[in-house]
């Protein structure tokens, strides 16, 4: 047996075929298909990187607007209120006392009253939907800071996995190509 063995392995060296079995094209088809599987899973990671760095922008985006809304509210609500105060000033508008003192009826008293209550009203509800107003502001400005930040961390995720997939790409079609002609 020993000789069997030893006469068997100076055969395979002498016929170099034996000795380095070349690969068939059916393993150059799988070493082919593999490198193929792999370009595939990694265009996937790249694919969830940009939908997850398209998510956080929205997201940053989304708060901009909601505080670019609020303030332009804002703004409108102190236009209203500094109009109403500069009328009031020029006109030397007439005191509280002087508008409830003034009607000659009770009717006018009933009246002057009911507008009056609706006037303060009116700019009570305005200050408050101020005050409600700046802090949303205040609140999406955490929120906007909060998605800038993670926006800023998905892109750079999503460049570094899309440099990685670039250089993977690259290599694998080479190898695919490679193996591709060798398996024809």
């Amino acid at each position: 047996l020993a000789g069997f063995v030893a006469a068997s392995l100076a055969a395979s060296l002498m016929i170099p075929s034996l000795a380095f079995a070349e690969p068939t094209s059916a393993e150059k088809q799988a070493e082919a298909n593999a490198a193929l599987e792999k370009l595939n899973a990694m265009q996937e990671k790249l694919d969830r990187a940009e939908v997850s760095l398209y998510a956080a922008e929205t997201e940053r985006d989304d708060a901009q607007a909601r505080m670019d809304e609020a303030q332009g509210r804002i703004s409108e609500l102190q236009d209203k209120l500094g109009n109403r105060a500069r009328s009031m000033y020029r006109s030397g508008s007439s005191t509280f006392l002087d508008l409830l003192l003034g009607a000659t009826t009770f009717q006018a008293f009933a009246s002057n009253w009911d507008l009056l209550n609706d006037m303060n009203q009116n700019d009570a509800d305005m200050v408050e939907e101020t005050k409600t107003l700046r802090s949303e502001v205040e609140s999406e400005k955490a929120v906007y800071e909060e998605q800038r930040n993670v926006a800023a961390q998905k892109a750079e995720e999503a460049e570094a996995v899309k440099k990685e997939a670039e250089s993977l790409v690259s290599q694998m079609q080479d190898t695919y190509n490679s193996l591709s002609e060798e398996a024809a």
